[in-house]
């Protein structure tokens, strides 16, 4: 009888091994945007009082 090559044990860790690495694919712009964004956000603004001295 030949073995079923499905049914071992290897096929399954190989299957979560890609899994892992599918959603890892998935995520690595985010995670990339995060370390190093592209848009800095937005400008900080000097506080300078406008006000009169009368």
């Amino acid at each position: 009888m030949i073995p079923n090559p499905i049914s071992t044990p290897y096929v399954f860790i190989l299957l979560i091994l890609a899994l892992c690495a599918f959603i890892f694919l998935l995520f690595l712009p985010s995670i990339l945007e995060l370390r190093r964004p592209k848009d800095p956000g937005p400008r900080k603004i000097a506080e300078i009082t406008t006000e009169k001295d009368d």
